[in-house]
């Protein structure tokens, strides 16, 4: 990853959605120029452009299980990415010589919002307000929580 993080880099925009199923299947067999394009999708959605994280990663995802994809709709907004996200971004892919724990790993990633670009924060609520299922969500009940016995009841292979 390190050696090919220049190549995620320069990857790092809006993708070419219609591209994305054959570089997932390219990723697959070890590309590692594919594997760069599908990480810079994928840093360019979580990072710049909170709106194309639902199109960008079920693209992926149902390119991964050979399933039909459809380019998004609509043109997509986006924040640059400045070198400063970039340095930390390299630090947390570096990491502590001890390594991370589920905890500190979350602590890391979330971070590097003090190194997003301050329209993000404005991309961001846009999407929220946009995302399917948030319309009117105050009038909709809370979830049951999920137990981790009802989990465990589950078959094998099942999640």
């Amino acid at each position: 990853m390190f050696n090919n993080l220049p190549a995620v880099r320069m990857s790092t925009s809006e993708p070419d959605f219609d591209s994305l199923p054959a570089y997932t299947a390219a990723a697959k067999q070890a590309d590692s120029d594919a594997q760069a394009i599908l990480c810079g999708a994928m840093i360019w959605a979580a990072f710049a452009a909170p709106g194309a994280i639902p199109q960008t990663f079920d693209c992926i995802c149902r390119a991964q299980l050979s399933l039909p994809v459809s380019r998004p709709a609509s043109v997509i907004q986006s924040a640059p990415l400045g070198e400063e996200f970039w340095l930390r971004f390299e630090e947390i892919l570096v990491g502590p010589k001890a390594g991370y724990d589920a905890t500190s790993v979350t602590v890391a990633v979330a971070s590097l919002n003090a190194a997003l670009d301050p329209s993000f924060a404005e991309l961001s609520e846009a999407a929220a307000i946009l995302h399917s299922g948030a319309d009117n969500a105050q009038t909709k009940p809370v979830p049951a929580m999920i137990l981790l016995n009802d989990l465990a009841e589950q078959p094998e292979g099942s999640l």
